[in-house]
């Protein structure tokens, strides 16, 4: 069996010593010619050295070292690191795509909120300005009827709604004193024949004036709502001198409506 580099010179070194030993013989350490103290001592001082290098051998370096490879138990701390590197490296791409898909869901409802609101607003500033709904509706995906009506033609403006109601207010005021007259000729027929009592002439006109005055107090504060119900209080002729109003009242009410449920 073939030795290994490091034994040679602890061998070399045994070999000078015993050489030694064999020509500096007991009782002729002091005549032995060119041997002295100081020789000796460096000798001994190498034999030391020897000694120590046979006790721990050196680490095995060169190709041949190389060649020999990891021992096992490097190898499986190789393999237990880069499981380990492998497993961190997975659960840092799961928590980074989970996060990325959460960022994404949140800002598309943000978005559609943010859209939602704009498209709301710029509605409800076309209505009141009355123009036409139809650009902005555009972009929704399905818009309320109410909201269509006015798609091409825009809706009547405030000023304009307290403008129409003047207009059929005077016509119910007529149609209520043109009533009077009607029951005033009737009467007059009736009395002729005989004595009865009459009620008030004004009686019947003067409560569709309340109910007409409230309604445009009501109109001019915005309450839409409580103008029809005030116009549903007049008697059947006013209300049918107001009705084609009170439809286009109407339409603008269910506008605003459809506004605030989306």
């Amino acid at each position: 069996q073939k030795l290994p580099r490091w034994a040679l010179p602890a061998i070399g070194g045994c070999l000078l010593v015993l050489v030694l030993i064999l020509a500096i013989r007991p009782g002729q350490n002091r005549a032995a010619p060119g041997i002295d103290d100081a020789r000796m001592a460096q000798l001994v001082q190498r034999l030391e050295t020897m000694e120590g290098l046979i006790a721990r051998p050196p680490a095995a370096t060169g190709p041949a070292a190389a060649a020999t490879g990891p021992t096992p138990l490097e190898q499986l701390l190789e393999s237990r690191l880069a499981q380990a590197e492998a497993e961190s490296n997975r659960r840092i791409d799961t928590r980074l795509t989970t996060s990325v898909t959460e960022l994404e869901r949140r800002f598309a409802q943000l978005e559609a909120r943010l859209l939602a609101r704009v498209t709301e607003e710029a509605l409800r500033t076309a209505l009141n300005a009355g123009r036409p709904l139809g650009p902005i509706l555009s972009i929704m995906p399905t818009p309320p009827a109410p909201l269509l009506r006015f798609a091409t033609v825009g809706a009547p403006t405030p000023a304009q709604l307290i403008q129409g109601f003047d207009e059929a207010a005077r016509a119910a005021r007529n149609a209520a004193h043109a009533r009077v007259g009607v029951v005033e000729t009737a009467w007059s027929h009736v009395s002729a024949l005989a004595t009865l009592r009459r009620a008030p002439e004004t009686q019947w006109s003067a409560a569709a004036e309340v109910e007409i005055n409230a309604a445009r107090v009501a109109l001019t504060e915005g309450d839409l709502t409580g103008v029809a119900q005030r116009i549903a209080r007049l008697p059947a002729v006013s209300q049918q001198a107001m009705s084609e109003w009170l439809a286009t009242l109407r339409s603008v009410a269910e506008a605003r409506s459809a506004l605030r449920a989306g």
